[in-house]
């Protein structure tokens, strides 16, 4: 696809997910995950964790650090070129600046948008 994320195919037990950092610090209010044109190829299901990370670290650390970061969104069912919201009820308060996105098992998807305040 020429527009968004699409992964290749998974075998096994294996998903896919990628990790965003922030540009600012903030609490999130809402995401919205989108699947638009994604029709075939979308993920099945998704679940989303965030943390704060307040120091400078290598990628490869904050990559092991994600393991165990806090569920924003526990996993939820995903359809076929359609935008999903979510209301943030997991860590509504909690300050982040690193969102990790999980797709399970692999797809596509147009766009990943988070919606909060600056803090």
């Amino acid at each position: 696809m020429g527009d968004g994320w699409e992964t290749k195919r998974s075998r096994g037990k294996n998903y896919d997910w990628l990790i965003l950092k922030c540009a600012r610090p903030g609490r999130i209010n809402k995401v919205e995950i989108d699947t638009h044109h994604f029709k075939g190829n979308y993920p099945d299901m998704c679940s989303i964790q965030g943390a704060f990370l307040p120091k400078k670290i290598p990628n490869k650390l904050i990559i092991k650090k994600s393991k165990k970061w806090k569920l924003l969104l526990n996993k939820v069912k995903l359809q076929a070129n359609k935008k999903h919201s979510f209301k943030n009820k997991l860590m509504p308060k909690n300050k982040l600046n690193f969102i990790k996105i999980n797709i399970f098992p692999d797809g596509g998807i147009s766009r990943f948008r988070a919606f909060g305040r600056v803090v």
